[in-house]
């Protein structure tokens, strides 16, 4: 009997125990679904902070590279718009220089060949104008340039065998 009461003992509080257990084990999954939400709860308000700052810090980035954009343009604009006016103005001067170096080639070509026309061969209109001056120098070069045509035409002429109706010598016989 002894052995009974003593098994009953145990048996009642291993019963005890267990039922404690089964408390305790219901009070730690209780504690940690709890302590989960709440974690799960903190990491959401996280994230919307996260994306909420990272917008924030974007428009802000935006903003900043808006702004040393517009003061890299300012500052450039000046010195850009200088460097640029200088080179128009070397552009100018060139090509003025080529203007003026084509006009007095093409004169010194028109007075060569007004002066080595062939005894009797008519002397063409287009050669008056390596004497002509006029006012607008897309004019004078458009003058000029008559001379070189005339020029051209006259090499066409000796190379296609064309002929002349002139005298070969002089009066004195040269």
């Amino acid at each position: 009997m002894i052995i009974r009461l003593i098994l009953c003992a145990v048996l009642s509080i291993t019963c005890t125990s267990v039922q404690a257990q089964s408390s305790l084990e219901k009070e730690v999954l209780s504690d940690l679904k709890t302590a989960q939400n709440t974690l799960t709860a903190q990491r959401e308000k996280q994230s919307n902070e996260r994306q909420a700052l990272s917008k924030e810090l974007t428009t802000l980035q935006a903003e900043l590279l808006t702004k040393r954009r517009q003061a890299d343009i300012s500052r450039r604009s000046i010195s850009d718009q200088d460097a640029y006016l200088k080179g128009l103005r070397s552009q100018e001067y060139a090509s003025s220089a080529v203007v003026e170096s084509l006009n007095d080639g093409l004169r010194t070509y028109g007075l060569k060949l007004s002066t080595r026309l062939l005894p009797g061969e008519p002397a063409d209109p287009r050669l008056e104008a390596i004497f002509q001056k006029p006012a607008d120098p897309n004019a004078e070069i458009i003058e000029r340039l008559k001379v070189l045509e005339f020029g051209i035409d006259r090499l066409e002429n000796a190379l296609g065998g064309s002929s002349l109706s002139a005298k070969v010598s002089t009066d004195d016989a040269t």
